[in-house]
């Protein structure tokens, strides 16, 4: 009996490459590009709140410390965003790529609502109002790349159980 023979190609073990690829690229991109901007937005922020004469020492460490997180964060997404690009055609590494994107999502989320805390302490009740809507949307934009990141490492890491466990 003549048994058929499936591909062995890299791109038959790994559906989620392509999703895993462009996903690694764009949070390299976006974070790249990310990390530029929360320094501008720092020092603008205390420039105009000096201005203003509404300085108050809490306010600008709340700044601070979104700051500080907001470099570390794009530097460990543009590290995950690496990660992706060297792992995105190796089943074998799916599951070291899910925990990154599952890291990457709980840190999106954590963020957001940080940002949105330290804009509702800095401004009160319109800051409140503000930080609600604003953190919400920017939060759910920002986990869709990460997500799909998550969604391409999980297709790659069933694919590589079916074929370690002898399923097809």
């Amino acid at each position: 009996m003549y048994r058929m023979q499936y591909p062995t190609s890299s791109a038959a073990k790994t559906p989620g490459r392509t999703l895993l690829l462009v996903s690694s690229i764009l949070i390299i991109v976006f974070n790249a590009l990310g990390s530029f901007v929360p320094p501008a937005a720092l020092a603008a922020a205390g420039f105009r709140l000096v201005e203003v004469g509404i300085y108050r020492h809490a306010m600008w460490d709340g700044w601070v410390v979104v700051f500080v997180m907001s470099v570390m964060m794009s530097l460990f997404y543009v590290v995950v965003g690496i990660v992706g690009i060297v792992f995105y055609k190796k089943a074998e590494r799916a599951e070291l790529l899910a925990g990154l994107a599952a890291a990457s999502i709980v840190l999106t989320i954590f963020s957001g609502v940080v940002s949105g805390v330290n804009m509702a302490d800095s401004f009160g009740s319109l800051g409140l109002a503000f930080s609600g809507i604003a953190s919400v949307f920017s939060t759910a934009v920002a986990l869709i790349v990460p997500i799909l990141f998550l969604i391409g490492a999980l297709k790659n890491k069933k694919a590589h159980d079916a074929v370690s466990c002898g399923h097809r």
